[in-house]
């Protein structure tokens, strides 16, 4: 984005001011103090970010000046108003904005494309950069250039400091406090404790708590041998019952299968005498009494079917009509569809008779309403074409704007003169109220300005003085504590002579009793009271000499305080004898309190009351001015409006109307005039359609007649075609049904016949399967078909038998799967034998369990302990906790070992990264820095992770940028700033720079190389904006070719002091 103009209607000093900018790119605005330099920057600022709001603005104040300027009462904010011209992307926009003085602004966008959002479009022309970004970089003050504060913001030090460091600069700027803070948790160097010592502390106390727990392990120890034992001799016990039930199974297994084996024998000696009939058909019989019924009823259906076509054929012959209307049957169907159309035509033909009589009558009660003067003569000798009512219209519409032109002029009058006069007659009581004659402000005005002065400077020294007075009490009252504490405290005394005393009764006791020991102890008490003693004195004497020394400091800070706080009030004194600073009250030796700002908001007050006071006089001046000057103008704005009526008469009168001066009723003739036109115009027509309609329908009937005549038809009423056409196609239509039922007829005698086809084949086919049943079942007849079934279904019976007794069989050898079924032993099967021998299998049994009980019961005692000292887990938590405790302490020292080494390695390694990685934006500002100070700074530089700028000077010594001189380190942040500038550019983010008395402590060379650094900046096409009040300065542009913009003076009101404006 590039600035190519400035436009202001009303902003700050500034109204009705235009000026184009140098396209070179380097623009300087030459002018003295108060000329409006910095209100231009901030009226740059205001349309790109939005005017500062009454909020803002105070807000800011509030940051220059402790005490609050008042709020006016009597004043709304001015409108603030202007524009300005801006080239982007080879596209010329115009940016403008638009404020009642308490808002931000309206701003809208020439040059854009429908549709586009201002704010969108704006957002683009700033490339995203906010306001503070740009306050900070692009339009820069001397305030801002001077304060270090503006390049640590956020915004900016991210762009500054941030901006290559990449993600080893970050780790290694967090790497050094997250080590210190895991070496603290280990082993803290102060404070709580840490995490090793902790675990030392618990790994002597549990090894100690498991020391103390081995005779509980001893008896542990023979109860589970104990266990052991018994548990071995159950197992053999268990053993030998598991053989002996396994016996026992085999046995029971042997008589539970017998009886299914048995009944499995006899039944296939039974199937072996039964003849095996392997083809025979199952359902032999029942197959064939299905194939005899199917058989007859395909005979029936055959003979149903033949009597059926018979009937047929006699009804084909009576379906047989007439042939002779076939002939015409295209014709007679073409007049039917026309006779369709030709019954609505009808209706349309009487509806317009209606319409025509209707439109007569209404056209005669329009031409009557129109005028006594008007005729269907003089109706159709009008003139209405499209340029007739072009030439109406205009001339409506011209005579029209001037008359609305004269009534707004004269309202417009009216309401600025009352307006104007209201005015007057308010500022007049305002004045009253204020004590000040109409007309004469200038001098009250200039007294409200010298005793607003005169409070603000007794405030701020009666403020110094209260300052004072406070630390002078707070210097006091420190003294007071310091003597407070210069004696030792009491328990000192009583805790040394109870020291003392026992020593002495220990030595006396010692001494009686004969006992060494006890006057030892005695004697080495006393020696120790009297040492602590000796200490305590010593100590006491070396703190009261401390505490008289800051005794000593403290009244010579008080006494100093004083004297200053003489000094002021003295100063004080001599302000309210000068001026007659004091209050009304009685005692006017008392002066006046302006610390609690309300005087001094009064007077500024009144002042801001007088100076819009003295803005509405001249405003009213001005209004005066401006309605003499339409009272001039009322004549020819007349001998307008009278020309203007002539030409509308006259335009009337040649198109044929009566001449009016309301153009409203001129517009009623019109169309009035235009509706009874078209009533004649509807007439005509409807006239016209129905004499077409009353031809086509003579040609119609005579279509119908000639038909009838080449039918040769008897009895025709040709004046009745629509009764005639409904009797020929009833003819027709008979014609067709008789065809079509012979049709269908002939269709259906043709499929019953393939029907009785079908049948006759079905019949020998069933004949055929009769006999091949038959022949399957080895059968002659009937008879023996029925007796060889039964046989066949009694095998089929035992074999059923039969595979069920093996399904037993297999069930019950299932059930025992591992026994094996041999047949030999079911046939030496002896039941008698077999019981002797399960009885004392089950003798043996149960002296097995007998002995079992007696050893389970054993074993549960001895369990039952077992569990209570398993129960106790203490001494396995207490190792296990041990062996964690271990583990982890060995853990942390290893821990804490890494981390020890690791602190060192990133100390080195982040020194190496700091001589080898600066932020690439300090690096492109070098140059910047070396042009501007004379090559005197090689270096630019800061430290890991630190916030703060260094340089080093051709000697390669390094300094902080806080410790140069103003003028240098000035020189120091514009070389940043243009490096920020150029930065941004590359990304995309070109605005121009506002540069506002940046050099005012730049030397003479120095400013020669300010001048010279900026005019190859702009070469790389930077736009740059320059505001100085320096004549020399704008001299060295103007020896460079630069021609500076002149600023006019202005007084202490805002006027120019010249009479031209810039540019």
């Amino acid at each position: 984005m590039r600035i190519t103009g400035i436009d202001i209607e009303r902003f700050g000093a500034w109204e009705n001011f235009s000026q184009s900018l140098y396209p070179s790119g380097l623009t300087v605005f030459y002018g003295p103090n108060e000329a409006g330099k910095t209100t231009l920057l901030r009226f740059i600022r205001g349309v790109l970010y939005g005017f500062p709001t009454e909020d803002s603005r105070h807000d800011r104040r509030s940051q220059r000046d402790a005490a609050p300027r008042p709020p006016r009462r009597f004043h709304k904010p001015a409108a603030q108003s202007g524009r300005l011209f801006i080239t982007h992307r080879g596209r010329q926009y115009e940016i403008c904005r638009t404020s009642r003085g308490d808002d931000a602004g309206l701003v809208t966008i020439a040059g854009a494309e429908p549709g586009d959002s201002a704010t969108d479009l704006l957002r683009e022309f700033v490339h995203g950069a906010d306001e503070r970004l740009f306050e900070s970089v692009f339009a820069v003050g001397l305030p801002e250039l001077q304060e270090f504060a503006t390049l640590t913001e956020d915004e900016v030090a991210r762009h500054l400091y941030g901006m290559t460091l990449g993600p080893q600069g970050q780790l290694l700027m967090e790497l050094p406090r997250r080590i210190e803070q895991e070496l603290d948790q280990l082993w803290p160097r102060e404070g709580s404790r840490g995490t090793i010592p902790e675990l030392t502390d618990r790994q002597r106390e549990l090894t100690q708590q498991v020391q103390g727990l081995r005779p509980q392990r001893d008896r542990y120890r023979s109860l589970i041998r104990q266990r052991r034992d018994a548990e071995q001799k159950i197992q053999h016990l268990r053993k030998r019952q598991t053989e002996l039930q396994a016996q026992l199974r085999g046995h029971q297994f042997l008589e539970k299968v017998y009886p299914a084996w048995q009944r499995a024998r006899e039944l296939r000696r039974e199937l072996a005498a039964i003849p095996d009939l392997r083809n025979f058909p199952a359902d032999g019989l029942n197959r064939l009494d299905r194939l005899e019924a199917d058989r007859d009823a395909a005979v029936r259906t055959r003979d149903d079917l033949l009597r059926d076509i018979r009937e047929i054929g006699v009804q084909m012959k009576n379906c047989v009509g007439k042939d002779d209307i076939r002939r015409f049957a295209g014709t007679i169907r073409a007049l039917g569809e026309e006779r369709d159309q030709w019954s609505d035509l009808r209706h349309r033909m009487l509806e317009l008779e209606r319409l025509a009589a209707e439109h007569d009558r209404e056209l005669a009660a329009q031409v009557a309403a129109i005028g006594p003067r008007w005729t269907l003569a003089r109706l159709e000798a009008m003139d209405d074409t499209p340029e007739a009512h072009a030439r109406f219209v205009t001339a409506a519409r011209d005579f029209q704007q001037v008359r609305l032109a004269t009534l707004r002029r004269q309202r417009r009058y009216r309401r600025w003169s009352a307006a104007c006069r209201d005015r007057e007659l308010t500022l007049q009581a305002e004045l009253r109220q204020l004590g000040v004659d109409y007309g004469s402000l200038q001098q009250p005005i200039a007294s409200s300005r010298q005793r607003l002065a005169q409070l603000t400077e007794l405030g701020k020294l009666q403020l110094q003085a209260a300052e004072l007075a406070q630390q002078s009490r707070a210097v006091g009252e420190q003294l007071q504590r310091l003597r407070d504490r210069l004696g030792l405290p009491d328990w000192v005394w009583a805790m040394l002579a109870l020291f003392v005393l026992a020593g002495i009764g220990l030595f006396c006791a010692g001494l009686s009793a004969g006992l060494s020991t006890s006057w030892l102890v005695g004697a080495i008490y006393v020696a120790l009271a009297l040492m602590a003693g000796g200490t305590t004195w010593a100590l006491k004497l070396e703190f009261e000499r401390e505490i008289q020394q800051q005794v000593a400091e403290l009244r010579a800070a008080r006494a100093d305080i004083d004297s200053r706080r003489f000094q002021i009030e003295g100063r004080i004194r001599e302000l309210v004898e000068q001026h007659g600073l004091r209050t009304a009250a009685a005692d006017q030796s008392e002066s006046l309190d302006a610390t609690d700002g309300t005087l001094i908001a009064q007077a500024a007050e009144r002042l801001a009351q007088l100076e819009v006071a003295q803005r509405d006089y001249q405003r009213i001046q001005a209004a005066r001015k401006r309605l003499s000057l339409i009272r001039g103008r009322w004549q020819g704005y007349q001998r307008e409006l009278a020309a203007s009526r002539k030409a509308w008469c006259e335009t009337l009168k040649a198109l044929g109307f009566d001449e009016v001066v309301n153009v409203d009723a001129a517009f009623a003739q019109w169309q009035q005039v235009a509706a009874a036109r078209e009533l004649r115009r509807r007439g005509d027509d409807a006239r016209r359609e129905l004499r077409g309609l009353r031809e086509d329908w003579e040609r119609f009937r005579q279509k119908v007649a000639d038909l009838g005549r080449r039918m040769r038809a008897q009895g025709l009423d040709e004046q009745q075609p629509f009764e005639t056409l409904a009797h020929w196609e009833r003819e027709l239509h008979d014609w067709i049904v008789g065809r079509q039922e012979f049709r269908r007829l002939s269709k259906e005698r043709k499929l019953r016949r393939t029907e009785a086809d079908d049948f006759q084949r079905r019949i020998d086919q069933l004949q055929q399967q009769i006999a091949a049943l038959l022949q399957q079942a080895q059968a002659t007849d009937r008879a023996d078909l029925e007796r060889k079934l039964k046989l066949h279904q009694r095998r089929q019976q035992v074999e059923l038998l039969l595979q069920q007794a093996q399904r037993d069989l297999e069930g019950i050898t299932q059930s025992e799967p591992n026994l094996a079924l041999v047949e030999d032993d079911l046939v030496r099967y002896r039941p008698q034998e077999h019981a002797e021998t399960l009885r004392r299998f089950h003798r043996d049994i149960a002296e097995i369990d007998s002995q079992l009980q007696e050893l389970f019961e054993q074993l549960g005692t001895i369990k039952q302990e077992l569990k209570s000292l398993s129960a106790d887990r203490s001494g396995c938590r207490l190792r296990f906790e041990l062996a964690q405790t271990q583990e982890r302490l060995h853990d942390a020292w290893e821990g804490w070992a890494a981390l020890a080494l690791s602190a060192e390695a990133v100390d080195l390694v982040g020194a190496l990264f700091e001589q080898s990685h600066q932020p690439e934006m300090l690096s492109a500002a070098l140059p910047f820095v070396e042009r501007l100070t004379c090559g005197k700074y090689k270096r630019l530089w800061t430290q890991l992770g630190c916030r703060k700028l260094f340089v080093d000077d051709e000697l390669a010594r390094s300094q902080p940028a806080e410790q140069l001189s103003g003028g240098t380190r000035e020189q120091l942040f514009l070389a940043i700033r243009l490096a920020m500038v150029k930065a941004f550019a590359r990304q995309g983010i070109e605005l121009p720079m506002v540069l506002d008395d940046v050099t005012v402590n730049f030397d003479n060379e120095r400013s020669e190389a300010a001048v010279d650094t900026l005019l190859e900046f702009v070469a790389d096409g930077q736009q740059v904006l320059v505001f100085t009040s320096h004549l020399h300065f704008a001299q060295m542009f103007q020896r460079r070719g630069i021609e500076p913009i002149w600023l006019p003076a202005r007084n202490r009101r805002g006027e120019p002091l010249e009479g031209r404006l810039a540019g």
